[in-house]
């Protein structure tokens, strides 16, 4: 006798896939998926991004599907035997009761225009002062390296610098500069300047004082150097950039504030033996691209989709994004090889699905929204 379908994957969606709510299943007796996962299953279920679009198509006014299909769930429990559910699944033929536990209001956010928050964001105000932004970061340093997780090549060399300012007899200066000296110049790199100087700069407050010049020569070479990465990149000339500046003097501000005090890091700290990170180069191509507020016309080389976030969001958005994927990107990088996640591969997160490419160095290369 032909078990009757008493939840089309189509039915499915309209109640608790289009609203990417935490669904929980339960199974008919002695069924399939019963007799391999048991009476009941919970998570959020994972769709391609063809398979939500053709579902959005089905559920459309007019439109009477009733179909059978694989159920795929995004599980909180971390074990072999939850993980067929991302992989292998069930068919919804074996579902018996649907129900669906919400933390939030339920609201549709896949192809919604507005502004996002990150979901289940806390927001605690605080002063910074940039002398204890210093400790901080050497705090951090030192922590990583205790745990023995690596620093990138520029870490080093700025946590060298910070090592030197805070505990300055642990070592000598002649033994600091083999590290912080460019030996093709003999000099000390610009970076380590910006970083001693403006360390310095916190606590000398001198217009005249040299210090303070030798920090703004550092900071105007970096300046030119990014401005011009910035016009070759985006194939615009600096007539463009200064259009920019005086039709949208606050977001111009915002980029040339970003230009300057970006400084290669690791996207997500804790518990990495191999990082993935970003440099100027490819922080900026992904914020010039993908990023409204620093969208310049006349660009020859176009622009792509654009984040659905403020412009201090998106760091984090990247950072859980990667996180959620540590395992599987750091077997790639042991392996000497790239991660890519594109195409139907993209990952679904709030609304949207993402294509990112790492090298096998852990460089990150790409980083944006797809179309829905």
């Amino acid at each position: 006798m032909t078990k009757t379908l008493n939840h089309s994957i189509e039915n499915i969606y309209i109640q608790v896939g289009q609203y990417d709510r935490y669904a929980i299943f339960d199974f008919y007796y002695n069924s399939s998926a019963f007799l391999k996962y048991g009476s009941t299953v919970h998570g959020l279920i994972i769709y391609t991004p063809l398979e939500r679009a053709t579902l959005e198509e089905a559920i459309m006014p007019g439109n009477n599907s009733n179909n059978d299909g694989l159920i795929k769930l995004d599980v909180v429990e971390d074990n072999p035997f939850y993980k067929e559910l991302r992989t292998s699944g069930f068919y919804a033929r074996d579902i018996s009761r649907l129900s669906a536990l919400d933390s939030r209001p339920i609201e549709k956010v896949y192809k919604s225009s507005l502004i996002k928050e990150i979901p289940n964001t806390v927001e605690i105000k605080f002063k910074s002062n940039p002398s204890k932004l210093h400790a901080l970061e050497h705090l951090n340093f030192t922590n990583r390296i205790e745990r023995g997780l690596p620093l990138l090549p520029n870490e080093k060399q700025r946590y060298t610098c910070l090592n030197f300012l805070i505990h300055p007899n642990e070592a000598t200066w002649a033994e600091v500069k083999k590290i912080l000296d460019d030996n093709k110049t003999n000099t000390v790199y610009d970076d380590v300047v910006i970083t001693i100087w403006s360390y310095y700069h916190n606590f000398v407050d001198n217009n005249d004082s040299s210090a303070k010049l030798l920090l703004n020569t550092s900071l105007k070479k970096r300046r030119v150097q990014r401005t011009e990465f910035i016009l070759k990149h985006l194939g615009i000339s600096i007539k463009v950039l200064d259009a920019f500046k005086g039709s949208n003097y606050d977001s111009w501000k915002e980029l040339m504030g970003v230009v300057m005090s970006f400084e290669t890091t690791v996207i997500d700290v804790w518990g990495w033996t191999h990082p993935v990170w970003w440099d100027f180069e490819r922080f900026i191509h992904i914020y010039l691209r993908h990023y409204k507020g620093f969208f310049l016309t006349g660009s020859s080389k176009g622009q792509g989709t654009s984040f659905q976030y403020h412009y201090r969001d998106i760091r984090r958005l990247i950072e859980i994004i990667i996180r959620n994927h540590k395992i599987e990107i750091e077997n790639c990088l042991k392996a000497n090889k790239p991660y890519n996640r594109y195409d139907e591969q993209g990952y679904y997160y709030n609304g949207n699905y993402y294509t990112f490419r790492i090298d096998k160095s852990g460089r990150l290369m790409q980083f944006h929204p797809q179309e829905n």
